[in-house]
C-alpha cells in the first residue's frame, strides 16, 4: 500500500506495471518496444539436520507474468 504524505489519499499497488513509473517508462520507449522486469533474489536454505551447512540459490523471476 503506497500513501501519499500529506494527504489522505490511498493508492493500491498490485503489480509493477500499475506504477506511475512503468507509465511513464512506456511512454518514453517506441511503440514496437517492451518492457522487461527481470527480479533476481537470494534465499538461504540448510543442507543438513545439524544447520552447519547452508546454500545459497539465486532466482529468477520475470515480473511481467501476473501472480
Amino acid at each position: 500500500m503506497f500513501k501519499y504524505e500529506n494527504s489522505e489519499e490511498e493508492k493500491s499497488y498490485g503489480e509493477q506495471n500499475s506504477g506511475n513509473w512503468w507509465k511513464y517508462a512506456e511512454k518514453s520507449i517506441p511503440s514496437s518496444a517492451f518492457i522487461l522486469s527481470i527480479i533476481l533474489y537470494s534465499d538461504a536454505t540448510t543442507t543438513d539436520t545439524l544447520g552447519k551447512n547452508s546454500l545459497h540459490p539465486i532466482y529468477l523471476s520475470l515480473g511481467n507474468i501476473p501472480t
